[in-house]
């Protein structure tokens, strides 16, 4: 077969030859391939025998051909690289020294600057693509580089936003990380770390879907790295800050990473104080609403969402706020406030997307419940709050499910676990279909801590044109609590009907220990 592809090769080149013999080579189109017709034939012929060398493994001979083209015709074609690379990368790839392969490393990252000369204003594979090739083959085949690594691919970086305005969301990720790991290995400081992830990030912002998993690799290195503790920044901004304090774009990027990194210490409530007296915003306010409500500080808490209400003017700002505030409230027992809190963040959007403020109005009148003096006030106030738990799923159903799925239980059954998110530091995942008592529970959540008493376990049944009550007799004629009668937690059961042709939603929720004493 060798052999046949020789005799193929050289029939080739002969016909190659015979064709080449007609053509004027002192026309300009072909000035490109040498100084003179004798030259530009010669090197024509050797792109051609450069190809037919490195397909049939002849590697000298390519070399030779190579070495010809790049001395004498650099500008000749795109081939002369595309083949010269896949030379050099086999070559390197089937070194026996050390030695060896270092000298082919060289020659590959030598094709690449002769070729970022040649072809740097190339429409399509100029100078961003040339140095992204680069730097990523630097890496794979230089690891031990650090610092020419770290140079190739900021020069790439830097070539592809003069060239598209951005830069290729896989490169930063990739350049960051090794950057990470530079300082982890304590050849590059903390501050440039934090310096490569402000001037990065931009790269991610209008980033589409294809390119969200480089952003998170990103956020993670960045997250990993160490640089990003509440000791590093404090000792880099608390210098800077002092040094410019008029500076509030300073500001502004010491208060971002201390909130990004959870700081709660002094230097990071000074920080958030100033940054919002130089930028009054609602998310700087609910930022530092939540650092003051972890300190129990509630009138700090407090005075910073109620201050960007007062001047907010985006609905969709206003209601969020309103959440916040109400939140609070809740957190310090004040249900009546939390409740007016929730309502008007409802009644700027009816609609409530996510259902936020439906389920904790639903959390505020249970909470409330035990102030209730009879035992009928108690099931009425109960009632309401199964009324907003209802409404809060619906609403969640109309966003989350497509109007395609919309009527099945499957479609209801993600709505609810879809809540999971939302308390998933207390609970294991969800369970579908669990088995226990005489049949199988539709949804279980299970307290991540069996002994934790504060957290109840859930056992939910899902009813589709039936009813609520209809849910709740299956479970406790199927005993489906039976399994967790040695768990220390309460349990808490849930019936839930969707009514197909009004699509309404209701609920009902009761305590085992009343279901017990019946």
């Amino acid at each position: 077969m060798k052999s046949l592809k020789m005799i193929l090769a050289v029939a080739f080149a002969a016909m190659s030859f015979s064709a080449m013999a007609q053509v004027n080579y002192d026309d300009a189109r072909y000035a490109v391939w040498g100084e003179n017709a004798e030259q530009r034939k010669s090197n024509m012929l050797a792109n051609q025998f450069l190809k037919e060398s490195v397909d049939n493994k002849d590697y000298k001979a390519a070399a030779g051909y190579l070495k010809q083209l790049l001395d004498q015709a650099p500008k000749g074609a795109q081939g002369i690289y595309t083949n010269g690379i896949k030379l050099y990368k086999t070559l390197i790839n089937t070194a026996k020294t050390e030695e060896q392969r270092n000298v082919y490393i060289d020659s590959l990252l030598y094709v690449y600057d002769v070729r970022l000369q040649a072809f740097a204003n190339h429409s399509r594979y100029g100078k961003d693509y040339i140095l992204d090739r680069k730097a990523r083959e630097h890496l794979t085949y230089r690891e031990s580089d650090r610092e020419g690594i770290r140079k190739d691919f900021e020069i790439a970086i830097a070539a592809q936003v003069e060239a598209n305005g951005t830069a290729d969301a896989e490169l930063v990720a990739i350049y960051f990380k090794n950057l990470c790991d530079d300082y982890k290995n304590d050849i590059v400081d903390a501050m440039t770390i934090v310096n490569a992830y402000e001037e990065n990030s931009k790269h991610f912002n209008s980033a589409d879907e294809s390119q969200a998993e480089f952003k998170n690799q990103f956020e993670a290195s960045f997250g990993n790295s160490g640089a990003a503790s509440c000791e590093n920044l404090e000792t880099i901004f608390s210098k800077k800050i002092a040094e410019n304090p008029e500076d509030a774009s300073i500001v502004a990027k010491a208060f971002k990473l201390l909130a990004r990194a959870e700081c709660s210490s002094d230097f990071f409530f000074t920080v958030g104080e100033k940054h919002d007296a130089n930028e009054r915003s609602s998310e700087v306010a609910m930022m530092l609403a939540q650092g003051f409500q972890n300190k129990k500080d509630y009138a700090k808490a407090s005075q910073y969402p109620r201050e960007a209400l007062a001047k907010e003017t985006v609905a969709e700002e206003r209601e969020k706020l309103l959440v916040r505030i109400g939140l609070l409230e809740m957190s310090q027992n004040n249900y009546t406030e939390a409740v007016k809190s929730f309502n008007a963040s409802l009644n700027i959007d009816e609609t409530d997307d996510d259902g936020l403020a439906l389920y904790f109005l639903a959390q505020c009148y249970v909470a409330a419940s035990k102030d209730c003096g009879s035992e009928l006030a108690k099931h009425s106030v109960y009632w309401i709050a199964y009324d907003y738990v209802a409404k809060a799923i619906e609403k969640c159903h109309d966003l989350r499910c497509s109007s395609i799925k919309y009527n099945n239980e499957d479609s209801l059954a993600f709505v609810v676990c879809y809540a999971y998110f939302a308390c998933n530091e207390h609970y294991l995942p969800f369970i579908r279909e669990f088995p226990t008592g005489k049949g199988f529970a539709d949804i279980v959540f299970v307290p991540t801590n069996p002994q934790d008493r504060d957290t109840p376990i859930l056992v939910i049944e899902l009813k589709w044109d039936k009813s609520a009550d209809t849910a709740l007799e299956q479970i406790k004629a199927k005993n489906y609590p039976s399994y967790f009668e040695n768990y220390q937690s309460d349990i808490v059961l849930v019936g839930i009907n969707y009514d197909k042709d009004t699509k309404k939603h209701t609920c009902k929720i009761e305590q085992l220990e009343l279901f017990c004493k019946l």
